[in-house]
Parts: structure tokens; C-alpha cells; sequence
């Protein structure tokens, strides 16, 4: 798991001081070149158990320009795990070259299957896509994003202790692994962000003042 111990930490970007407490800005987005941010975070214990239960081989699903896609490729291949990807979109199938995440996946040795909308909706519950995991007698199946239990245990590591998180989100995932990281001395108010409204990502505040 050496990718995971080597980038542990994101830096607090210091923004500013208003009555005594410092604002920053965590940059999860600078933790690894490639698997930045939550990704970095639901994978790590996802992998672990990987590693350590000697499964051959994990398998996810993401659409043409999905950054999970791209983070599990480039972590299978740092880890020496074989990973499959199952496209959204049956149409991907002949111009994976149109899509630069399709294309660096399979660059980091990534297996894509395209497959129809349809049958991607209802993923591992769909004939097609089981047909598909039978031919792999062990397998991690990954969720489409990464979202799990073993997720939330890794998102809990952002926070450090006494600090107020000022967190954006999209949906509800998002928040469950942040939320779990609290203890009795940190806090966190949640912003639901909608499109075009601001960059993602969250501030800190810390509750001990200068």
C-alpha cells in the first residue's frame, strides 16, 4: 500500500484570520498527482482489503470521463491489481481515443467494456453485466464512484481534530465519510451546490484562536 502511505496528508492552504481564527483551504485536490481527493480517500481501505485478501482483480463501473475510472486504473496499476472498467454507453466501444479518461485507463491497463445505457443502469443486477462478473471466479466489485463502507472509513481521515469544516457538496455521499471523521470538538456546516455555482471543495476553520 505504498501509494497510500507515501501521500497521507493534504496541506491547509492559510487564507486569511477573521476574530481569531484562521480560514484555509484543505487541498485534498493536491494529495496524489493522479488519485486527488475523495477518490484517494474511498479507495485507500477499498484496495487495502484487495491487497491483503489477495483478489485478483477489481471491477467498477464510470462513465467516458469518469475520474474514478481514472483513479482506480492508476491505482491498480501502481498496486499491481488488475481492474475492469464498464463503460456507460454501449457508443464508447469503438472511439475510446475520443475520451482522454477512457484513454489513459487503458494506458494504466484497465479492461473497458462499453455497454448499453440501459443495461449500465441497472449495473451488476442487469443478465449482461453478470454474465460478465462470472467470468472471474474472485473479483472487489467497486460502486460506480467509489461509495461504500470501506469509503466512508477513509473520508473520515480528513478532518484534523478541533477543526470546523466548511464542506460543498453534491449529494449526500459525499458527506457521510466527512460527517464520521467529527469528534466531540469538530464541527461542520454543509453547503448543497448546484451547477456552475463554485468550485467543490471546503474550507477549514480552525476552533482554536491565534
Amino acid at each position: 500500500m505504498q501509494i497510500f502511505d507515501s501521500y497521507k496528508s493534504s496541506i491547509n492552504q492559510p487564507l486569511d484570520v477573521i476574530e481569531g481564527h484562521s480560514i484555509a483551504i484543505k487541498r485534498e485536490d493536491l494529495i496524489h498527482p493522479i488519485i486527488s481527493g475523495n477518490k484517494f480517500r474511498k479507495l485507500k481501505y477499498i484496495l487495502k482489503e484487495v491487497v491483503d485478501d489477495n483478489i485478483p482483480i477489481v471491477i467498477t463501473f464510470g462513465g467516458a470521463f469518469s475520474n474514478h475510472l481514472a483513479a482506480t486504473a492508476s491505482a491498480g496499476k501502481s498496486l499491481g491489481i488488475r481492474t475492469l472498467g464498464i463503460v456507460r454507453g454501449e457508443e464508447w466501444k469503438n472511439k475510446i481515443c475520443l475520451s482522454s479518461t477512457l484513454s489513459f485507463c487503458q494506458k494504466q491497463g484497465m479492461r473497458l467494456i462499453c455497454v448499453p445505457r440501459a443495461i449500465y443502469a441497472k449495473k451488476e443486477a442487469a443478465y449482461e453485466i453478470q454474465k460478465i462478473l462470472k467470468k472471474y471466479p474472485r473479483y472487489r466489485l467497486i460502486p460506480e464512484g467509489g461509495t461504500e463502507i470501506l469509503s466512508l472509513k477513509g473520508c473520515s481521515e480528513i478532518l484534523q481534530p478541533e477543526d470546523f469544516g466548511l464542506l460543498q457538496y453534491w449529494n449526500w455521499r459525499h458527506i457521510n465519510g466527512f460527517n464520521s471523521g467529527f469528534t466531540s470538538k469538530t464541527a461542520s456546516l454543509r453547503l448543497q451546490c448546484f451547477k456552475k455555482s463554485f468550485r467543490k471543495g471546503f474550507y477549514l476553520v480552525s476552533n482554536k484562536k491565534n
